[in-house]
Formats: C-alpha cells, sequence, structure tokens
C-alpha cells in the first residue's frame, strides 16, 4: 500500500506549537532536499511564512532593554547626588584647600541643580555636558581635592551604558511596532495552505513516481503529526 501523508487538523494548535510544526517540516524538506520531493516552487513562500510565525511567538510586550536603562539611569543619579553634596558639604569645610576647591566648582555646577530628576533623555545631554566642565583640568584638579576622580568616572561610564540602552530600547520599539502588524490568524492560515500544496504535491508523486526520498519524507511527517497529537492529547 503507498504511503501517504496523513491528514492533520493544524487549526486546533497552539500558535507556538504551529510555528515548532511548520519549522520542524521545513528541516525534513531541506533534509530530503525540496527538488527531491517536488516542492522547489512552494519551499520559499513557506519558509516566510514560518518565519513570520516564529517572529509573532516570540515577540514579547516587554523590553528587555528596560531594565538596563532603569539600572544606568538609578546609578548616574546617586553619582550626580554624590558629586553635588560632596561640593555643597565642603562649601564650609574648615581645611582651606578643601572649601577653597568647593567654592570653585560650586558657580561651575551651578547650572545642574536639580540634574537627576530631569526628562531622561534631557538629563542624558545634561550629564554629558556637566562632564564635560571636568574636562577643564583646572576644574578637574579641583574635583580631585575632594576626591571625586572615581565618581566622575563611574558617572561617565553610567551615562554611556543609558544611551546604549536608550539605543537599543528605541530599536525594540520599532521591531515591536513592526511585529504587531503581522496578524497572527492570516499568517497561520497561509502557512498552513501551503504545508497543504505541498502534502499534496509530495503524496500525488508517492503514488506516481515513488523514490526512497519521498517515501522517507512521508515517514517523517507522520512521525511529526503523531507527535504533535500526543502532546495535545
Amino acid at each position: 500500500m503507498t504511503k501517504q501523508i496523513r491528514k492533520f487538523a493544524l487549526t486546533h494548535l497552539s500558535l507556538g506549537s504551529t510555528s515548532s510544526f511548520h519549522n520542524m517540516v521545513l528541516q525534513r524538506i531541506r533534509e530530503a532536499t525540496p527538488e527531491a520531493l517536488h516542492v522547489s516552487d512552494l519551499v520559499g513562500p513557506y519558509e516566510e511564512q514560518a518565519k513570520l510565525l516564529s517572529r509573532i511567538v516570540k515577540r514579547s510586550k516587554a523590553y528587555t532593554s528596560t531594565a538596563e536603562l532603569r539600572a544606568a539611569d538609578a546609578e548616574r543619579d546617586r553619582l550626580i547626588g554624590v558629586i553635588m553634596n560632596t561640593v555643597r558639604t565642603n562649601l564650609t569645610n574648615p581645611l582651606e584647600r578643601k572649601r577653597r576647591a568647593a567654592l570653585h566648582l560650586k558657580p561651575v555646577l551651578s547650572g545642574f541643580k536639580g540634574l537627576a530628576h530631569h526628562e531622561l533623555t534631557k538629563q542624558s545631554a545634561e550629564t554629558r555636558s556637566m562632564l564635560a566642565r571636568f574636562d577643564d583640568a583646572e576644574n578637574y584638579a579641583m574635583a580631585a581635592e575632594l576626591h571625586l576622580e572615581e565618581e566622575i568616572a563611574a558617572l561617565r561610564t553610567a551615562n554611556e551604558r543609558f544611551d546604549v540602552a536608550f539605543r537599543a530600547k528605541a530599536a525594540e520599539e520599532g521591531e515591536r511596532l513592526e511585529l504587531s502588524d503581522i496578524k497572527s490568524r492570516p499568517t497561520r492560515a497561509a502557512a498552513r495552505l501551503l504545508y497543504l500544496r505541498i502534502t499534496q504535491v509530495v503524496n500525488a508523486f508517492a503514488i506516481a513516481a515513488p523514490s526512497e526520498a519521498v517515501t522517507r519524507f512521508i515517514e517523517q511527517v507522520n512521525g511529526l503529526i503523531a507527535s504533535m497529537k500526543d502532546k495535545d492529547e
């Protein structure tokens, strides 16, 4: 008796299981080669729909960059606070050199009061401006008198981390918007239709021109169908 790919109701599967099934079928097609199965014209469109399904399954409502963004922002807020508080505290320091350093830095940093509470992207730009003040040799020397070298270096790193995370979030937002336009129902339907066309072609050649590749593919797909039914049960 000629082997045939069994009928299988894909519509009852979850989105994730549907995606996995199509990807596993595609893997078997590649192993057998589309030419040997006489489905070369169908594989490209089938792969495209399977990829769309995979992307829909993987799409997430949460940004993976959000945690890093928040961590970098919180760190730079604390560092800005330490720098500003150190300068303010030393304005009345009885040690003349520390008091002189604080008095020098007070007007240098006066425009950045409340910086840690500003809107995030504005804060990023203003932090770069603040750090630029410390690129001045005299300002940095005064900061060194207050032992703020490590805080300044850490603030520079934290601000760079924030900028990297912000760009990553923007990229994720673009991808999310793109994926939100992909509807799962028509994509599932398109993938299912292409799968059915492939099985029809393979089943027809199993009767008209049987080959080892065709027979082996039929056995493999039937095995996949059986495993999917077992999972569903």
